[in-house]
């Protein structure tokens, strides 16, 4: 039984105390281009350095001990800005210290305040083009003072310190410039840290930032959400398309976490970057059999993630349909159809149901955890969902026999699951997770005797170890598989409630039933954002509400920096330092655009059917789809008005449960004014 995958040996214990992830109070701002990486640490506890500079490659992972810029004894110390006036030393005051995004010349850049009694020092850190591996810190000193003040600045990077001294003059202010360089020699990556005269931000990240998916919604939380899950996207993934699938945790990438990336890339889009991720996952992480890679590493049949070849196809056919790029498809055509394929085999299919079968589970227990040979709800879900996109793909490129094939093995698939008379994926009237090959439902799990857990995590705990509700029961749903608003949907939902404030009271969802946790209880915000959306298509608004709120209250929101799971980390090692999951950022993006706004592109035309969230008036949206720059604007109709459309200015049939197809082939552009 394979172990070793869940044992991890970065004790924070080691080393200075910038070495730890996730503090109280400590939340992260992502800076980079493709080809710098940096993370503007603010603490506003005296757990760790109040403004610590991180600076990586984005190419290369690692745990946040092996960051560039990380001093083995004297950690982020050396990063901080320090000001001295006279005999007088001034830091930043972590009670009072102030962090948030901001724009510069349309380039967004992450801003933190804090003051004395005579300066207020404004630091602003940004990449200032799209091909540099430099990251710009501009310290903007603003006197509080009616006297003139010279200001002498220390600063640094690991054993190297840097002194300039400044005049301020009584009620003005003055900048400067640090520039943050990575040097990559003979397989070695340094920074070298130097003063630059000026650092305008070039015409070139102006123009990328000012092409991306804008939108506002009428409610400064939700902007928020939005605004931050865009930004930080683009900046974590290498232009090479390289990402840590949970940055400082893992270390590692997997095709469902990178191919819910795309997602978020095409609804944020950045559509020249979401190929460069799709081509690296159909070239390195599909094999020559159409089997996929997941945590760095092939799988026996056993094992086998089967839900990650249908989100691939899946991430494929939206990238082709955003972009009206077929030449990707027509590329890649061998390994989508051997991805397509994979599942399909004999090995996987159970012989009196049809569904597929194997002993790994969605969330990754497998045979050591107690999970038995069965059917899981999710592969069902995405690997008919996947065929249904591989089918699209075919008729597009005139490969009617494979289409044909899998459009029968996709319906096949989601008859057996949802209506098979003893093996479909559903008990009670709810979804359920998994049956076992019987057809029983595996309701419990149970340690293997040979396998030792850390004292406290749930698992290791006297049984019962329930498998039941679990977050991906909502997927069902949340994807529009089944009727989000039918009794199925109704009642599975009913379900997943048991999933919040389990072991806490912090608020949000956990991943499945907490006694069956093999990690540390806590809260999980993309498993949260898989309910949410489920039930934002059910109509159940409170219930979106609390998850945003919710969001926005959370340690890291103010950056946009969510942990994995809320909740104490006790036992590490064995488990890993908990990191920043860049699918949480995809999940936003998938809320907000393919939900909220209701932007559901298909060939040569695009289908919009926005519906506005409960206590907000209206949302605006500005995207390009096929090349044909969109204006979305949506508004409250008044009670007594009918809802309505205006495309370009004409009048046209519009229902609310059906939205509007808006035609984009030989259009540059289109503006559509809704009334709901």
């Amino acid at each position: 039984m394979e172990m070793e995958e869940h044992v991890h040996q970065d004790d924070p214990k080691v080393g200075p105390v910038d070495v730890i992830t996730n503090p109280p109070g400590t939340g992260y701002f992502f800076i980079g281009n493709g080809h710098i990486l940096g993370a503007v640490q603010v603490c506003t506890t005296d757990a760790l350095t109040t403004i610590g500079l991180l600076l990586m490659s984005p190419d290369r992972f690692g745990q946040k001990r092996h960051a560039l810029s990380m001093d083995p004894q004297n950690g982020l110390r050396a990063t901080q800005v320090e000001v001295i006036i006279g005999p007088y030393r001034f830091r930043p005051d972590p009670k009072t210290v102030e962090s948030r995004w901001d724009r510069l010349d349309g380039a967004p850049v992450a801003q933190v305040i804090w003051s004395s009694l005579t300066f207020t020092l404004c630091e602003i850190f940004y990449c200032p083009d799209r091909t540099a591996p430099r990251l710009i810190r501009k310290l903007h000193f603003i006197s509080l003072s009616e006297e003139d003040q010279t200001l002498q600045i220390e600063t640094g990077l690991l054993q190297t310190s840097l002194a300039e001294t400044v005049h301020l003059r009584a009620r003005q202010s003055v900048d400067l410039y640090l520039a943050y360089d990575l040097i990559h020699e003979q397989e070695t990556w340094t920074v070298q840290l130097t003063m630059v005269d000026s650092a305008p931000v070039d015409s070139s990240a102006t123009a990328f930032w000012a092409s991306l998916t804008a939108a506002s919604f009428d409610s400064s939380p939700l902007d928020h959400l939005m605004q931050t899950a865009s930004i930080c996207l683009q900046n974590v993934i290498s232009s090479k398309g390289l990402v840590d699938a949970s940055i400082w945790q893992y270390n590692l990438e997997w095709v469902r976490d990178h191919s819910m990336m795309v997602f978020g890339l095409l609804m944020s889009g950045n559509y020249p970057l979401a190929r460069t991720l799709l081509t690296r996952l159909l070239t390195d992480f599909v094999s020559e059999d159409g089997d996929t890679v997941d945590s760095g590493r092939r799988r026996s049949y056993q094992d086998i993630e089967l839900d990650q070849n249908g989100v691939l196809l899946m991430a494929v056919k939206a990238y082709v349909d955003y972009t009206g790029d077929l030449d990707l498809a027509r590329t890649f055509w061998d390994k989508i159809e051997k991805t397509a394929d994979f599942p399909l085999q004999r090995v996987f299919q159970h012989k009196e149901s049809g569904l597929l079968h194997n002993q790994r589970e969605f969330w990754e227990r497998h045979k050591a955890f107690g999970i038995r040979e069965g059917m899981e709800l999710a592969y069902q879900l995405y690997v008919s969902m996947g065929l249904a996109s591989a089918a699209d793909l075919a008729r597009r490129l005139d490969k009617n026999k494979q289409r044909e094939k899998w459009l029968a093995e996709s319906e096949r698939i989601k008859q057996a699951m949802l209506n098979d008379a003893k093996y479909r994926l559903i008990a009670h009237g709810h979804f359920i997770k998994r049956r076992q090959m019987n057809g029983e439902v595996q309701s419990e799990i149970q340690l293997h005797p040979s396998v030792t857990l850390s004292a406290g995590m749930p698992l290791a705990e006297a049984p019962p170890h329930f498998l039941n509700p679990d977050s991906s029961i909502s997927l069902p749903i949340a994807w529009e598989f089944i009727d989000p608003k039918g009794e199925l949907a109704r009642n599975s939902l009913f379900q997943t409630e048991r999933l919040w404030n389990q072991r806490w009271s912090i608020g949000g969802y956990g991943r499945y039933h907490v006694s069956s946790e093999i990690d540390s209880p806590g809260p999980w915000p993309f498993a949260s954002l898989f309910i949410a959306r489920a039930y934002f298509e059910h109509g159940q608004d409170d219930k979106v509400w609390r998850v945003l709120n919710w969001l926005n209250t959370l340690t890291g929101a103010a950056s946009g920096s969510w942990f994995e799971f809320y909740g104490p980390r006790p036992w590490v090692p064995p488990c890993p330092q908990v990191g920043i999951t860049p699918w949480t950022w995809a999940e936003i993006l998938l809320f907000f655009v393919h939900h909220l706004l209701g932007v559901r592109p298909e060939e040569n035309q695009v289908r919009l059917r926005p519906r506005l969230l409960s206590n907000t008036e209206r949302m605006s949206a500005a995207l390009t789809l096929q090349g044909c720059r969109i204006q979305l604007d949506v508004q409250r109709a008044p009670a007594d008005e009918p809802p309505s459309c205006r495309v370009d200015g004409k009048q046209v049939p519009y229902q609310l449960d059906q939205g509007v197809i808006v035609t984009l082939k030989n259009y540059s552009s289109r503006a559509i004014q809704i009334h709901q």
